[in-house]
């Protein structure tokens, strides 16, 4: 039980290092490429990738050895939660937006009065 909830903590950061520095498209790419091939070389295959992952932060190990040990199902992980926090990351920024729309509608000065009725419509 333990070692799921080390390696759930661990795929959390890593997707968390990914979605924060906006390199979800490498990271899917990079993982994509990796998985079909995975079973197959282990961890040579992983080397390439090792400076990706050593610039993300200093588990480096911990997440070449979860990839090495059952990668397909690890990797599908990561993605998923990768897929999440960029899904949360949207809705914080629309709900942003929305805020942002809703303070220029409090606002009574006839420049924005104009703005909102004149020019966006």
């Amino acid at each position: 039980m333990a070692d799921k909830d080390i390696r759930a903590e661990l795929i959390d950061k890593f997707a968390r290092m990914i979605v924060d520095n906006n390199l979800e498209e490498l990271a899917r790419t990079y993982l994509d490429l990796y998985k079909p091939v995975s079973r197959l070389g282990g961890a040579f295959i992983f080397i390439p990738g090792f400076v990706f992952f050593e610039v993300l932060g200093a588990w480096t190990h911990e997440i070449g050895n979860m990839l090495i040990d059952n990668p397909e199902t690890n990797i599908d992980r990561i993605l998923t939660r990768i897929d999440e926090l960029e899904q949360e990351k949207l809705n914080l920024k629309t709900e942003e937006s929305r805020d942002a729309v809703r303070r220029d509608d409090r606002s009574f000065s006839i420049v924005d009065w104009i703005k909102r009725k004149v020019l966006m419509h």
